[in-house]
């Protein structure tokens, strides 16, 4: 222990908390992908395959009122944590716990009231598959405040080791009802990981809830937090319709791919194994050395550095392995044509996680400047996708072969629209790097 001491004393904490963070969570990533990879393609039915990213997407966008407040609290729990205010967290604590126990009710009063309008664009029939969604809402109110809270007062271990408890209830439960429930056991799995993990991470919180602790008011910093909150509100708001609309338009227009699309995002989500080591510390380190004026730069440079080679560098090599991969088993080679489009879902899934780490960074220093370039290109990508729902409307505006062709290679077109989804990420990202050079060059001059 006193060596691994003396290592954690010589290396960044960013690094130390990502090495760690890449070794435990291979157990769980494991777990996820042997579940999302093997048993759901296995057992779940391939009509039904394609509705589960959505419905699990559906479940997070439902919750963007508590998203917004969390990822408000989590910067001041912060601020309160370099300031060692500890009272003022109890406060924050208690008082977001409350609020999102009110905005859960109108969480599945709102599900309840839109579940004709879900279940004919997701085309599924199960009644239950609402109910667990509903359950999956009201847990995904909770978890993100107790490890956005957790991040915030920088228990990073609990954070670390809930990648092992979550996937192991989840395993659990996904062998006793995948292959009688299907999709239905698949969201009842989801839900025990997120159940699991919550109340594990709960432990990390108990001396700022402690009735022993004194609260104290944190009336002073309500007007900074609502000037915080207002832009942080558009981010949140935009990167859930992002997230949500992608797959959503898959299922509605592209029923048949949609399954395809499932199955190699399963595999497109392995370059985030090491990606997303780096990501949940980002923001708690910058947030402390903005707090106390230090230069953030080098912690974003080198962790957007580090995840765009590992990232880049595994997609390479599951794009040209990708047929190989699909080939290996009987349930996965019936989707090998899918094998081509393997190399861009991967860069999707890490340029995703490159570009909320930046916000992630943007918002930690209280600068909001990437929401202009972020609202425009995200906007424009929503309504294209979104949009060609409505291009049979204009069948008798425009002349047979324009509508026949946009049909055709754009409203139906399943490269296309993953094609669309890369690019914007790649506009994004080229503005994210003509901020981040403008970032290093100010606070060069600084210094």
């Amino acid at each position: 222990m006193k060596g691994l001491e003396k290592i954690k004393g010589k290396v960044d904490p960013l690094w130390w908390y990502s090495g760690l963070m890449l070794i435990f969570s291979q157990f769980g990533n494991l777990i996820n992908f042997y579940i999302g990879s093997v048993l759901a393609i296995d057992y779940v039915d391939k009509d039904m395959l394609g509705a589960i990213e959505p419905l699990t997407k559906l479940a997070i966008f439902i919750t963007l009122p508590q998203a917004i407040l969390l990822r408000t609290y989590t910067k001041f729990i912060n601020v309160c944590h370099t300031q060692e205010a500890v009272g003022k967290i109890k406060s924050m604590l208690r008082d977001l716990f409350l609020i999102c126990m009110a905005l859960s009710i109108v969480t599945i009063f709102c599900l309840w009231r839109s579940r004709d309008f879900i279940t004919a664009r997701l085309a599924f029939s199960d009644p239950h598959i609402l109910w667990v969604v509903g359950a999956i809402a009201i847990i995904s109110c909770w978890s993100p405040i107790v490890i956005g809270a957790s991040i915030g007062v920088m228990q990073f271990k609990r954070v670390i080791l809930k990648n092992l408890v979550g996937p192991t209830a989840r395993l659990l439960v996904i062998l006793v009802t995948l292959k009688k429930w299907q999709l239905t056991g698949y969201l009842l799995a989801h839900f025990t990981n997120l159940l699991v993990s919550t109340l594990f991470l709960l432990g990390a919180l108990g001396k700022y809830l402690h009735a022993s602790l004194k609260a104290v008011s944190y009336r002073d910093l309500l007007s900074e937090m609502l000037r915080y909150m207002k832009p942080m509100a558009m981010l949140t708001v935009l990167i859930s319709l992002q997230g949500l609309v992608e797959p959503w338009v898959i299922r509605q227009r592209m029923v048949d791919d949609s399954a395809g699309y499932f199955v190699i995002s399963r595999f497109g989500i392995i370059p985030m194994v090491f990606v997303q080591a780096i990501a949940p510390f980002v923001f708690p380190l910058v947030s402390r050395r903005h707090e106390r004026g230090e230069a953030t730069s080098p912690i974003l440079i080198q962790a957007l550095g580090a995840m765009l080679l590992i990232g880049l560098g595994s997609s390479i090599l599951l794009g040209m392995f990708g047929k190989d991969i699909l080939s290996l088993r009987s349930s996965w080679s019936a989707y090998v044509s899918y094998a081509p489009l393997l190399f861009q879902i991967c860069m999707i899934s890490v340029l995703t996680v490159v570009i909320n780490t930046h916000i992630s960074h943007e918002s930690a220093c209280r600068r909001f400047g990437c929401l202009w370039y972020f609202s425009a290109l995200v906007l424009l990508e929503v309504l294209i996708l979104y949009g060609l729902n409505k291009w049979d409307q204009f069948r008798s505006v425009v002349d047979l072969e324009t509508y026949t062709w946009v049909k055709h290679h754009m409203a139906t077109n399943f490269e296309f629209t993953i094609s669309l989804m890369l690019l914007t990420r790649l506009a994004i990202m080229a503005c994210v790097a003509i901020q981040v050079l403008a970032l290093w060059r100010r606070e060069r001059k600084r210094s």
